[in-house]
């Protein structure tokens, strides 16, 4: 999860790349999204946080770029999709799809997701949403074949609220959002077959 730690520069998120290539990483995650006062509007944030809007997203003239890269390096090249009307143009440069929590419950996006997908994996955090079935199962309405990451929606979540043993309620694998560089060893003993953490250059 390279997120947004390119700090705006193209030059960072190809160092992001290769760093991710250079620790053994399948793949490196980014975001994306086209119009900054759309995501300001759908997060309902004003003030000085609004400008984390302007500069946390990669550029959409940095796709040919970071896909190269990503091809020469061997990994894949994951990016989050936030705004509906971005999924098409993701479709031509991705090797899969991300869903963050605070999207899971958009329909329109899961829908475009899943015309432009064409076979490619989907993963879909869930740290802000969810309801109990009666069996103790957590329904999401989704498809069912996205990987489904657990994740406590906390920046940086504390080491305590980690909540592991929830990777076994029916999720495929967890988003680390701890400072613990052994969380997710934990998380793989725990049972998750994906892992997915924040890093910088």
């Amino acid at each position: 999860e390279a997120g947004s730690c390119h700090m705006g520069r193209l030059e960072t998120a190809i160092e992001l790349v290769n760093i991710a290539a250079d620790t053994g990483c399948d793949a490196v995650k980014f975001q994306f999204w086209s119009v900054p006062g759309r995501m300001r509007e759908r997060r309902k944030i004003e003030g000085f946080l609004s400008t984390a809007y302007e500069d946390g997203s990669i550029r959409q003239s940095w796709f040919p770029f970071l896909r190269e890269e990503t091809r020469k390096r061997q990994i894949d090249f994951i990016c989050t999709a936030y705004l509906p009307e971005d999924v098409q143009t993701l479709s031509n440069y991705v090797d899969a799809f991300k869903v963050s929590s605070f999207e899971i419950r958009d329909q329109q996006l899961i829908e475009q997701i899943q015309t432009f997908r064409m076979y490619r994996p989907v993963f879909a955090s869930f740290g802000m949403t969810g309801e109990r079935n009666d069996d103790g199962t957590i329904d999401y309405n989704m498809p069912w074949d996205w990987h489904k990451m657990y994740c406590v929606s906390a920046y940086p979540c504390p080491l305590e609220q980690a909540n592991l043993g929830a990777i076994q309620q029916g999720f495929d694998g967890y988003s680390d959002h701890t400072k613990f560089s052994r969380t997710g060893a934990l998380a793989v003993t725990a049972g998750a077959d994906y892992l997915e953490v924040h890093f910088r250059a």
